[in-house]
């Protein structure tokens, strides 16, 4: 998505997160909805709202880091893998995640310059862009990863879809039935 703009775009500006904790209410319109719908390759995308807190870390001994805090919940519509149907999904999430006011690029000294990997530890904090942080994209993210990537209907069965192509008709029809007498000689 580098260069385009999101779908649904909250900013909260870096001067904003600043000056302390805040509440933030989304709700995506319909247009937003339809263009993430088509984003994500749902049939549709119903309802998305988040409820989310963002809470400057410095007094709690962790300066230039933004906690991130919250719940989004949506309705979507999914296309089941095996019958194409519309499978209608409620999808409801915590959100936490930890940002870094520091900008990209800025100096942080020589012990910058090492990189540790530890598979164990949490992830690191991701920068806060230039001009703020963009709670729409963030919730649209977090939507995403919450999504079932091979959705099935509960009655859905592949054996029997697969059955059925792989029957040969009687009588082979069209450039089919050219090729067969090929085949055959004929």
């Amino acid at each position: 998505m580098a260069g385009a703009e999101p779908e649904l775009s909250r900013i909260v500006t870096r001067g904003e997160i600043a000056r302390g904790e805040a509440v933030r209410d989304i709700a995506a319109d319909e247009r937003e909805r339809a263009a993430l719908a088509r984003r994500f390759g749902l049939a549709a995308l119903e309802r998305l709202e988040a409820r989310l807190r963002l809470r400057p870390e410095g007094s709690q001994g962790r300066p230039g880091l933004v906690t991130l805090e919250g719940r989004f919940s949506a309705d979507v519509v999914q296309l089941c893998v095996v019958t194409l149907e519309g499978l209608p999904v409620t999808v409801e999430e915590e959100i936490s995640l930890l940002f870094s006011l520091a900008r990209p690029g800025e100096p942080k000294g020589p012990a910058a310059l090492e990189v540790e990997i530890d598979a164990e530890a949490e992830d690191p904090p991701e920068p806060i862009g230039p001009h703020g942080l963009d709670l729409g994209e963030v919730v649209a993210e977090q939507l995403a990863l919450a999504l079932d990537p091979y959705p099935r209907a509960p009655d859905a069965d592949l054996a029997s879809v697969t059955g059925e192509l792989a029957q040969e008709p009687d009588e082979p029809a069209g450039a089919f039935a050219a090729l067969a007498a090929l085949k055959r000689g004929d």
